[in-house]
This record gives structure tokens, C-alpha cells and sequence, in this order.
């Protein structure tokens, strides 16, 4: 039979709009881009598919007012919300819950995410309107306890892996859920729940959604808790799941710009391959984003890329200074990003090198040195990032240890703010420069000449596959 739920990105009462998808949260500004809500759409899907009446809001995108979203959620009168909720929007996350629960007292409030799986037992200890908080990957989770409620069944909520909740006033938590092994086995997201028109990329303004090829990362960066969410191992859909998607999404959406959202695109490389040969064989015509690192590339790869549409690369580089790739568990070298750039670079794709002020080991000169590294490396772009001890990372525990956190303020946990005093280095140091690094990188003729050449060979590009998709 199945009940009325939905699946949101909460507005908050006060401060930016952030982008909240999976391990990452960030100010809209960064970009000035919407990203489409895989996680809430995939969660939207297995709820379907298992029989439930679903709707998505993404705030960040939707953006109603107060009166507006109220008279939204009374008149769909949900008997579940479900929640994303990250560090830096928890309080504003809590709050929105409260005045849900105002509106529909009966209402179940759950909330997922990566805030929420570490600190299940505080949020349920302290805010009594939260009712659940699902712990790790989300799907089978919020599908299980979906239909636990619909049974109206108390009795089952113990066996539901992954989920804290609250009994007779005692914290309850359940073991921890095995991450997912067949991705396949998830149904296509439901992007036909929300307006994708509304996700368009930064500059080029073409609509586009995320396509999650894998989930999961090997690596064990200092600064990130990626692993808490999707585990330490990779999992990959198959060649022919991820085909199938892109055809779908030209067909059904006329989606033609993609984001291939997971940690490392290129970490399993026969996969990659197996998939852009697939692409040009196909002659599938999409164009699409990912992210990567400089140890996995080789020219030979870039080259497929290239051909199967990649229009951009980007890749953590972090940091200038050896040292202070260390001593974030980066396990790169100065040589490999240089060498990882002169590959893209003879490839002819555009890169963005993220980069991350006030890691451990960071000193003005030190910034310094990644400034001028990368003028050596010469990007097409650069983001410059602060460092942020995200609950659930190595960073936080260390921050912690070391008497580094300045402040439990979770509202500022975020990129373009400082939490932390390293080295006598503290907020004012970091955001200053990095305002500075922005004004300094892309103050430059050349690379702004550069930059504009290649938006206008993407326009120019998109006009002619439109002129000849009229054929």
C-alpha cells in the first residue's frame, strides 16, 4: 500500500542557501550553480519502487518562502519527511524540522546524512521532535523503515540495519547497515519528481544532471569523510547501467550535460575504459564533468576522455608544499600533479585544481608556494577552498586533539570560513588570503582570454549539435 513521503533539502530560516549532496555541503555561491539532488532522488526512486507516494523538494533550487513551503507541505500532508542534514546547515536543518512538526504533529521526521551518522545519539537526546536518523548509505534504510511505518509495525524497527531511533525515552542504535555491493540492483533515480530545467552548469548555463558511476573511495585523506558515507571500497554500476542512464536522461529529459559524481572517476581505470569505448562506439554525443586524482591518469586515458565528450577535469591538488601533502594522508607528490597537468594540458581538456588552505603544517609562506606552483601547473581553473574538520574525518579528531578548534559554532564548518588556529594561523589569516589567491589567479589576461575561448568553443559546440539534432 505504501504512505505519502517526502524527500527534501530543507529551507533554513537564516544565512546562504547551501548545496547539500552526499559528503558535500557548500554555499551556493561557490560556481553560483544549483547541483541536481542525486541523493534525494535516488532515495525518491527506491521509495516508489517500493510503493510509496513520494515528492521531492530541493530547496536550493525551488527556493519557496515560508508561506509557500507551509501551504506545500500541508496540502501533500506527508505521514514521513525525510531530510538531508550536514554539518553546516544542522541548525538551520533542525529548526525547519520543528516548525514541520508544528504544522503536521503526527508526522514522522527522519533525517540522513553524514552529520547525522555521527552524532545520532546527541541530535535524538536533544531534539525530541526528530524521530529516526538513518546512519550511512541511505536507500535500503529509509526503504525498510518506509515500510516498517506503513505496517505500523514498532516491533520490526529493531531489525532495520542502520537506523537510531528512540524507545520508551531510551537511545537506540542499531548495527551499522553493509554498504549496497550491487548498485545496480538501485532503479534509475527519480529526476522526473523535480523540474530539471532548474540545474544548469556554471557559465555555460546548459541544464545537466549528476550521473553516479561508483561509489566509495580508497583513499583515506585526512580532510575527508567521504568514507563514513559510502565506505572505503569502490563499487561500480556496470558499463551497461551507466549507458543505459545516459540514453535515458537524452531521451527522456534531452539532457545532453552530465556530472560523473563520485570520488575518483578514474580510480578503476579498465572500467573507465570499458565505458568510453562504449561512448564513441555509441556516438552518444553527451558532454560531461568528474573528478579525479593525479596518480590515475595516463595519456592513453585522457585521450578516450577527450573523445567520449569530457569537457572538464578536475583534480585536489591541495597544497604546493610536500610536507603538507603528507601530512593530509594525500599520498601524492609535487611531481605527479605537475606531470598529471602536462598530460591534460597535451590532451587539450580544461582542468580545475582545488586547493585547500589551512590544512596541518600551513604557514603564510607555505601559501605562499602554492601560489606560485600553480602558475607552474597553469590550470584553466582554481578553487580555493579552507580547510574544514568535518565531524566524522580525520582532521576533526586530530582538531580536537590538538586544542585546534576554535569554535562549535556548525554553521561555519564550511569552505569559505576558518574554524581552526594552526600554526598561529587563524580565520582572519586564511579567509584573507584566500580572497587574495582568488584576485590574484584569475586577475591574469592570458588565462581570462583563455578561459573565455573555451566558453565560446562550448557555445559554439552546443549550437551545432542542437542544429544537427533538428535533422
Amino acid at each position: 500500500m505504501g504512505i505519502k513521503i517526502l524527500v527534501s533539502n530543507l529551507p533554513g530560516p537564516k544565512g546562504p542557501i547551501f548545496i547539500k549532496e552526499g559528503r558535500c555541503s557548500q554555499p551556493k555561491k561557490i560556481w553560483n550553480t544549483v547541483w541536481p539532488p542525486y541523493s534525494l532522488v535516488s532515495i525518491a526512486a527506491v521509495l516508489e519502487q517500493a510503493g510509496n507516494s513520494v515528492k521531492v523538494y530541493d530547496h536550493p533550487a525551488m527556493n519557496f518562502k515560508k508561506a509557500k513551503f507551509a501551504i506545500f507541505i500541508e496540502d501533500f500532508s506527508p505521514e514521513a519527511v525525510i531530510v538531508s542534514c550536514t554539518t553546516p546547515t544542522v541548525n538551520n536543518d533542525l529548526a525547519a524540522c520543528f516548525k514541520i512538526k508544528q504544522l503536521l504533529p503526527k508526522v514522522k521526521i527522519i533525517l540522513f546524512g553524514i552529520h547525522g551518522t555521527v552524532f545520532s545519539q546527541d541530535i535524538l537526546k536533544k531534539h525530541n521532535y526528530i524521530d529516526f536518523i538513518v546512519r550511512g548509505e541511505p536507500e535500503y534504510t529509509i526503504r525498510d523503515l518506509a515500510q516498517a511505518l506503513d505496517n505500523k509495525a514498532e516491533c520490526d524497527l529493531e531489525n532495520i540495519d542502520g537506523l537510531s531511533w528512540r524507545y520508551q525515552g531510551k537511545f537506540i542504535k542499531n548495527k551499522e547497515r553493509e554498504f549496497i555491493a550491487d548498485l545496480d540492483e538501485l532503479p534509475l533515480p527519480a529526476w522526473h519528481l523535480i523540474d530539471t530545467k532548474k540545474y544548469r552548469l556554471p557559465l555555460l548555463g546548459k541544464p545537466y544532471l549528476m550521473l553516479v558511476p561508483g561509489r566509495g573511495c580508497v583513499d583515506k585523506c585526512l580532510f575527508c569523510y567521504a568514507q563514513a558515507y559510502y565506505g572505503c571500497k569502490n563499487r561500480r554500476h556496470s558499463v551497461k547501467r551507466v549507458i543505459k542512464e545516459l540514453k535515458f536522461y537524452k531521451k527522456q529529459f534531452k539532457i545532453n550535460y552530465f556530472f560523473f559524481w563520485t570520488e575518483n572517476c578514474t580510480q578503476d581505470r579498465k572500467f573507465l575504459i570499458d565505458l568510453l569505448d562504449e561512448m564513441i562506439k555509441l556516438k552518444l554525443n553527451v558532454n560531461w564533468a568528474c573528478n579525479s586524482r593525479v596518480d590515475t591518469i595516463d595519456i592513453e586515458l585522457l585521450t578516450k576522455m577527450k573523445l567520449a565528450g569530457c569537457l572538464i577535469v578536475a583534480f585536489g591538488v591541495e597544497s604546493g608544499n610536500q610536507n603538507i601533502l603528507d601530512l593530509a594522508h594525500k599520498n601524492i607528490t609535487l611531481k605527479q600533479i605537475e606531470h598529471a597537468f602536462s598530460l591534460i594540458h597535451r590532451v587539450g581538456i580544461p582542468s580545475i585544481a582545488n586547493c585547500m588552505f589551512g590544512l596541518p603544517g600551513e604557514t603564510k609562506q607555505s601559501m605562499r608556494r602554492t601560489m606560485f606552483f600553480l602558475k607552474k601547473i597553469n590550470p584553466t581553473y582554481a578553487q580555493f577552498y579552507t580547510a574544514v574538520p568535518r565531524p566524522g574525518s580525520g582532521l576533526y579528531t586530530l582538531a580536537r586533539k590538538k586544542g585546534w578548534l576554535q569554535t562549535n559554532e556548525w554553521e561555519r564548518f564550511h569552505q569559505r570560513d576558518y574554524v581552526l588556529n594552526i600554526n598561529g594561523l587563524g580565520r582572519d589569516d586564511i579567509i584573507n588570503f584566500r580572497k587574495k589567491a582568488n584576485v590574484s589567479f584569475y586577475l591574469d589576461f592570458k588565462r581570462l582570454s583563455r578561459i573565455f575561448a573555451n566558453l565560446l568553443k562550448n557555445f559554439l559546440k552546443f549550437r551545432n549539435t542542437k542544429e544537427r539534432e533538428k535533422f
